[in-house]
């Protein structure tokens, strides 16, 4: 991965139109993005996992 920084090309930055079109289509959507690249999940792991943490409290149900 660090040598992709060695080549020069084109290159377009991603829209987020999609998940913007349908968070706002669903109810009670929030659309998270975080800023970086495809590979979130390896280069932000602690934002990535803080969010899904948070996503899970919201709407787990207490199983007793």
């Amino acid at each position: 991965m660090a040598s992709l920084r060695n080549y020069a090309a084109a290159t377009l930055e991603d829209q987020v139109i999609n998940g913007r079109i349908l968070a706002s289509g669903l109810r009670d959507a929030r659309l998270e993005a975080v800023d970086c690249g495809h590979l979130f999940v390896l280069t932000r792991p602690a934002e990535t996992a803080r969010r899904a943490e948070h996503f899970i409290a919201q709407h787990s149900r207490t199983l007793s």
